[in-house]
């Protein structure tokens, strides 16, 4: 017996190292998402992936605290339905613990945000907002049933429709296992959420709406509201493409997620055009210089003139530059004809164009012409000004096409891209009607 005993427990510590054998996580120890999307599907725990997502909008989450309401909520609703098989007694239990006040949830329920019906707010995109404020969105409202179901092990999985989750109870034979969250918890039948949101049949046919989703897929589709996030309201549209991509890599069924890739790199394409423009304006403001070159006329050649009857003395121009100003009082010094035409015609210049050069063949000094010097500086500041066109250009018709080609590449999969807001506004009303009555 002693040894059948210690067979036993052997037995047991080598199935719980099993890695054939996978559980859900059952504590967060600082895992990204990346690294959950990496694990077993059976490993992933729903509730620390949902959490994780949260932490782009809240760093400062914690985690475990949430984690730790979600058990607690957990440990309230089993005591209720402990024993209990039966789909409609599970589904009926989750309900009126989270819609119908009572002991049971110490009068707290949760409710539809009819203030924003288009999920705009944080807290009715992640699961910590809708525990903290007890108002969400169809994301965060099955989101919280599909956590719960988790811990209970009952088979409840993600569905996605246009622009909306709800949860399905996944039993053979089930009549009524469809349970949207947004309705109370109600049953809604497939083919109504087909025909109320108007998706193509195609996109049913290629798995884009009303299949059931893996906890990775159904996390992939998650990541969607944190691009959004990232998009809007971070301005950050490097992180949101990164998002997107990496929903894809996971599910790429996805039609919205090809849509909305497709606009991001529009969007990014204008952001990269209004950064060109701003290269560009530095560009032509570190040659502002142009715009003091002083302008010249052309050095005047000399004219014939007619012979002074009276020889006069001429002060050529080094003479000129040497002797600087003459002195007032001393006699005027007659300048020749040439010179005077010469110095009347001439601007003035900047020191550094009077110095004498060393030129042994022409005692004249030569002054450089500004115009040639303001055409090549002008040349300089266009090659600059055109290696930034080409290098921002071939980006932004790269990210140009990659939209035509994944809004296309949606299209093809079937998508609905306008969803009527009256669909929530029945669903937030049908909530209230439980509260009152306990029917929908």
């Amino acid at each position: 017996m002693k040894h059948l005993n210690i067979l036993l427990s052997v037995l047991v510590v080598v199935s719980l190292f099993n890695p054939n054998e996978s559980v859900p996580q059952s504590k967060y120890t600082g895992q990204t998402i990346e690294q959950i999307l990496a694990m077993p599907e059976d490993s992933i725990n729903i509730g620390i992936a949902c959490l994780v997502l949260a932490k782009d909008a809240y760093p400062n989450l914690n985690i475990n605290y949430f984690d730790y309401c979600l058990n607690y909520m957990a440990d309230h609703i089993r005591p209720l339905c402990e024993g209990k098989t039966d789909p409609t007694v599970r589904i009926s239990v989750m309900n009126t613990y989270l819609y119908r006040p009572g002991w049971w949830n110490d009068g707290i329920t949760f409710t539809y945000n009819l203030d924003d019906l288009d999920a705009d707010s944080s807290n009715d995109q992640f699961l910590n907002g809708y525990i903290a404020t007890k108002h969400g969105s169809c994301i965060t409202m099955s989101m919280l049933h599909l956590v719960l179901a988790q811990r209970f092990g009952w088979p409840i999985r993600p569905v996605r429709s246009a622009k909306h989750f709800y949860c399905r109870y996944i039993k053979k034979g089930l009549k009524y296992d469809n349970i949207e969250a947004t309705c109370g918890g109600g049953w809604i039948p497939t083919w109504r959420y087909a025909r109320d949101a108007g998706e193509p049949k195609k996109a049913i046919k290629n798995g884009v709406y009303e299949r059931v989703l893996t906890n990775k897929e159904y996390i992939a589709g998650l990541l969607e509201v944190n691009a959004r996030y990232f998009a809007e309201k971070k301005k950050d549209l490097d992180r949101a493409i990164y998002y997107t991509r990496l929903s894809l890599s996971y599910d790429s069924t996805n039609s919205s997620a090809w849509w909305n890739l497709g606009e991001l790199c529009r969007k990014k394409a204008i952001e990269l055009d209004s950064i060109r423009y701003e290269r560009i304006q530095d560009v032509k403001r570190g040659y502002a210089f142009l715009d003091e070159y002083p302008t010249r006329s052309p050095m005047p050649q000399p004219q014939a003139v007619n012979p002074d009857p009276q020889p006069t003395q001429v002060i050529l121009p080094d003479q000129f530059i040497q002797h600087g100003t003459p002195d007032p009082t001393q006699p005027r010094q007659p300048v020749s004809t040439v010179f005077d035409q010469f110095t009347r015609n001439m601007a003035p210049q900047p020191p550094s164009l009077l110095e004498k050069p060393n030129n042994p063949f022409n005692q004249f000094p030569v002054n450089p012409n500004p115009n040639v010097q303001r055409q090549n500086d002008e040349a300089e500041m266009m090659g600059q000004i055109a290696s930034v066109e080409d290098s921002y250009g071939k980006q932004i018709l790269e990210l140009i096409d990659l939209e035509h080609k994944f809004k296309k590449k949606a299209k093809e999969l079937g998508i609905v891209l306008k969803f009527p807001k009256e669909f929530f506004i029945k669903q937030a009303e049908s909530i209230e009607k439980f509260k009152r009555t306990g029917q929908y």
